[in-house]
Formats: structure tokens, C-alpha cells, sequence
């Protein structure tokens, strides 16, 4: 018979082969899920002489047995050769086992049923995929169902993968993405036995409403198209009851020389990981007086685009370690693909106007579809991960219509890099960050390569450079000062360097390098502060990077 068991889901990273040797932190960890005592009521009608697994290879067959074992020894008297128990009992000690199993991380349903025959107690437990557990979601104040929407996205990030394993260690780390996301308070997940039997029954219990949004506001001199001058910014994110999303998104930022607005949709594909999402934004530029002239030189921008990610390979590895513990190794392989509509047109002391040749009365309407692979490796000890694709530039959407707007072809390479290597003291880590495109085209300014601020080349203005084709590449070592429960300080020392090509005229190479502080205050506040020296740069760039040879990037984002 199918048994109901509410089981919490333990912290844990990776789950070893089910018939591998138990280690003994394992079992210690099994062992701790029985009470010193087994359950006796005088009533029982049950009796009970052993404790058998289906499989005696079962995963912590041994120390189950043991522990069972030990409370069919411990009769009372009067009972007779077996321990007597009522049906509730045997399920009390059936969730005891699905505990242990879940302590000591292994990627099962638990029990499906148990069969009692001739004073023997044989339970079948089954280890099963993510793709056999059914999941429900529950308000926790109101015991009202949550919508199909917002269970449609925390199984995707509860149970990324229907092909693999169904682990608690996944299950843990899925509970802290949904906690950090800001849709619903960090959750209670149990797991019982599905309807049918060999499957599982996912049931969360959220503590917010599903509905509210997640609003984030701050300041930054770290945006794009900034110019160095600080921004205020906001965005809100919420659930979207719409087939095909599950997030809808709006942002705002405004500052002198700046202002955007977005919006934005994103969700799942298929059922097996794909997702997709689109965005369109509308922002409006001015060079600011004292800091780069007083010409009245401006841009209106409309911009359109959709992307979508295509999972090719999302594999977890688990192989024992020493001292009884596990390696966990996750491999991602994706495609992504997108394309972008954009729209610009400049002005100069008012009247439209462009200093690129592509443009007509100011305006250039690029088209500009891109291609291209991800590649990701994360282990304990740190990962790697990589992206290399193509864009193509075009004619314009508007601009077919209409002979007034000028428009720009190119192709262009794209390279990413980005490696992480966790030290064995201080929790200091090394990071690596690369990134670059090539062409040999002429480029619009859509689709130039930028450099500035804390994304490429710290210590300038962010995006104030640019080129057709270009590199940026940053080293940097961090160490946790202290983190406490409300408050996490990071301190790092970084060198990045970074350089343009023009297809037609001079480039600039520059080297900054510094020191940063990012602050982590009661999960509501982020800061991050990098002020740095420039080390060697061409003199245009000392020109257009302001007057002096330091420069501090900051953000500052609060969450509620």
C-alpha cells in the first residue's frame, strides 16, 4: 500500500550511485532520523519479527536494518514472539526511513509500499527521476492551491532536469534560487509518495503571496550610456499569468544625460528547460556639460528584442570523495539565439544629425539576428564557462519602409570566458573575465564593442569608449572579510585591461588597475565600489575618460 509521508528536504550537495558503500557519515546522518525508542501502542494487531529491504543492495539497507532491527528485539513482554504494531506505527517508521534516506542524500521517493507476510516487513524503496515527481504548491496562510503558473515555475527551478536523478541536494539549492528570486518567501517542500505508485509528490508551502513583486531601486554611475553621471534606477518584477511566461518585468532609470524604460517577458519554452523571453526599451541620451562637451549632442533609441535558450546538455556527475564525502560536477551545453530590432536616431544642437556615414537625417535602423553557444563546468573547487557566436547586421524593420533612415551591414564574432578557482584558505577566491568581438566591417554604434565600468574596464565611464572590434580582460582576487547573519563584506583587488580596434582610424589600449568592496546587508542592500588607477592608456583616452586618472564605479540596489 502507498504510504503518506511529509518529509523536510536537508541542506546537501551531490548523490553518490545507489549501490555504492554507505560511508559513515552517512550513516550517522541515517541513523539520527529513528528515535532512540520504537513506536509500541498496546493496541497493535500487526506482527512483526524482521525488517527487510526489497533490494538488499538498497541504499543504507544495512544501517536501516540495524536501527529496525534493534525495535523488533525490544519487545515487551506478554507480546509474544513479534513486535505488534497498528498501521499508524509502521508508517511512522516508514517516514523514518524515507528521513534517513534524505539525510544521507540519496535520490529517492522513498517508499512506495510496503508488504507484511509471515512476520516480515518488506519495504520497497526505489530510486527515481526528476521527471516522476508530480509537484504541488499550497499558500501557506490560506491552504489555497497556488495558480498553475507559479507551479509551472518553481518545479523549473525545484526540478530543473525530468532526465535526471531526483536529489535533495538539487531540491536545496533550487529552494535558495526561489528564495533569492523574490517571488515568494523561502519555502517548505515536502516530498511523499505520488498516486501512482514509483512516483513522488513534490507539495511546497510558500510563506508570501505568489502575486507579490519583487521591486529593486538604486543609484549607480555604473550604467551604460551614463557618462559617468549618477543614475536613479527601479525595476519591478511579478509573476505573469500568461501562457508561455511566467515573469513579467518593468524598469526605469533616470539621470542627468539618461533616461530608459523596459519591458519585459520571460518563461518556459517546452517542459524539458527551453525558455525564451522579449524585451522592449526606449531611452533617451545627452552628452553632459563638463564631461564630455555642451553641444547639445543626444540619441532617442527604440529597441526591440527576443531571445531563447535551447538546453542541449545539463548533466550533474557525482563520484566519491575522501573522507566520505562527495564530488558533485555540473555540465551545461546551450544554444542561444536572438534578435534584436534597433532604432536610433542623434541630434546635434537640436537638429537631427549623425557623424556616422551609415546614418540618413540622423536616423540608423539596424536588424541584427545572433547565433551562438554556452558552455559551462562548475565544481565545488570552482568552474569555467564560455560563450562563441555570430551576429549579423542588417537592413532595418523601419528601414525597408522608408528611404529616410540610413542602415549598416556587418559580421561579427562574439567570445566569451569567464573562470573561477576556489582557494583553500580564507574562502578567497581567483576569477578570470574575458570577453571581445572581431570584425572587419564597419559597425553602427548599436553594435559596437564598449568598454567602461565594472562589466569590462573599471576606473572609466561606462560604454564611454568604443570600436568595431575590440577585447576586455580582468583578473581579480577576492577574500569575505566577515559575514554574519544580516551583513556580508567582500574585499577584492583587481587589474583589468582592455583594448579597441577601428577598421578605419586609431584604437586605444588601456590597463586600470584597483581595489573593490562588495557589501551584502540583511539580503535587502547590495553595494559594489570599485575605485581604480589608470596604469597606461593612449592619451585620447585620459581625454575623453575626464580629467583625471582615477575613477570610482559604484552601485547601490535595495530589494524588498
Amino acid at each position: 500500500m502507498a504510504l503518506a509521508a511529509a518529509l523536510a528536504m536537508p541542506a546537501g550537495v551531490g548523490v553518490p550511485p545507489a549501490h555504492a558503500a554507505d560511508a559513515p557519515g552517512r550513516v550517522e546522518r541515517c541513523r539520527s532520523a529513528f528515535p532512540a525508542d520504537a513506536p509500541l501502542a498496546a493496541g497493535g494487531d500487526i506482527a512483526v519479527e524482521a525488517f527487510a529491504p526489497s533490494d538488499p543492495d538498497a541504499p543504507m539497507a544495512a544501517a536501516i536494518g540495524a536501527q529496525l532491527g534493534a525495535y523488533t528485539r525490544r519487545k515487551p513482554r506478554n507480546r509474544g514472539a513479534a513486535a505488534l504494531y497498528d498501521r499508524a506505527e509502521i508508517q511512522m517508521l516508514m517516514r523514518r526511513i524515507n528521513e534517513c534516506l534524505y539525510r544521507a542524500g540519496y535520490p529517492t521517493t522513498g517508499v512506495d509500499r510496503i508488504d507484511i507476510e509471515g512476520g516480515v516487513a518488506t519495504y520497497h524503496i526505489r530510486v527515481g527521476r526528476a521527471g516522476e515527481v508530480a509537484l504541488a504548491a499550497v499558500d501557506r496562510r490560506t491552504q489555497a492551491p497556488q495558480p498553475e503558473f507559479v507551479v509551472r515555475w518553481l518545479r523549473h527551478t525545484l526540478v530543473p532536469d525530468d532526465a535526471q536523478p531526483f536529489d535533495t541536494g538539487a531540491v536545496e539549492q533550487g529552494m535558495r534560487a526561489v528564495t533569492a528570486a523574490g517571488h515568494v518567501g523561502r519555502p517548505s517542500v515536502h516530498v511523499e509518495p505520488g498516486v501512482t505508485p514509483g512516483t513522488a509528490r513534490m507539495v511546497v508551502l510558500t510563506e508570501t503571496p505568489s502575486w507579490s513583486p519583487s521591486v529593486a531601486v538604486g543609484v549607480a554611475n555604473d550604467l551604460p550610456k551614463a557618462l559617468g553621471s549618477t543614475i536613479t534606477q527601479a525595476m519591478m518584477t511579478v509573476p505573469a499569468f500568461l501562457p508561455g511566461f511566467d515573469a513579467f518585468s518593468a524598469s526605469a532609470a533616470r539621470g542627468a544625460g539618461l533616461s530608459r524604460h523596459a519591458l519585459g517577458y520571460e518563461g518556459p519554452l517546452t517542459s524539458a528547460g527551453h525558455r525564451w523571453s522579449w524585451s522592449v526599451s526606449r531611452s533617451r541620451t545627452a552628452f553632459v556639460e563638463d564631461v564630455f562637451s555642451d553641444l547639445g549632442i543626444g540619441s532617442r533609441t527604440v529597441e526591440v528584442e527576443i531571445k531563447a535558450n535551447l538546453r542541449i546538455l545539463d548533466e550533474w556527475r557525482v563520484s566519491p570523495a575522501a573522507a566520505g564525502e562527495t564530488r558533485a560536477e555540473h555540465t551545461a551545453l546551450n544554444l542561444l539565439a536572438g534578435i534584436r530590432e534597433n532604432r536610433t536616431r542623434t541630434f546635434l544642437l537640436g537638429e537631427p544629425f549623425s557623424f556616422d556615414a551609415a546614418a540618413r537625417n540622423g536616423w540608423i535602423d539596424l536588424l541584427e539576428p545572433s547565433l551562438g553557444f554556452e558552455a559551462r563546468w562548475e565544481s565545488r573547487d570552482g568552474g569555467i564557462g564560455g560563450y562563441l557566436g555570430a551576429r549579423r547586421g542588417m537592413r532595418g524593420l523601419f528601414a525597408r519602409f522608408s528611404d529616410r533612415m540610413g542602415w549598416g551591414t556587418h559580421s561579427i564574432l562574439d567570445a566569451q570566458l569567464d573562470a573561477v578557482r576556489n582557494l583553500p584558505w580564507w574562502d578567497a577566491y581567483v576569477r578570470f573575465r574575458a570577453r571581445g568581438q572581431w570584425t572587419a566591417d564597419r559597425v553602427v554604434p548599436a553594435a559596437r564593442f564598449a568598454l567602461g565600468g565594472s562589466g569590462s574596464l573599471r576606473g572609466i565611464d561606462a560604454g564611454a569608449l568604443s570600436g568595431d572590434s575590440g577585447h576586455s580582460a580582468s583578473l581579480e582576487f577576492a577574500v569575505p572579510a566577515f559575514s554574519l547573519r544580516w551583513l556580508a563584506l567582500e574585499c577584492l583587488a583587481f587589474a583589468d585591461q582592455g583594448a579597441l580596434r577601428q577598421t578605419e582610424g586609431p584604437g586605444h589600449r588601456v590597463l586600470t588597475a584597483g581595489i573593490g568592496l562588495r557589501v551584502h546587508l540583511d539580503r535587502h542592500i547590495d553595494a559594489d565600489l570599485y575605485w581604480s588607477q589608470q596604469i597606461a592608456g593612449s592619451t585620447e583616452l585620459r581625454a575623453i575618460g575626464g580629467r583625471y586618472t582615477s575613477g570610482l564605479n559604484f552601485s547601490i540596489i535595495s530589494r524588498f
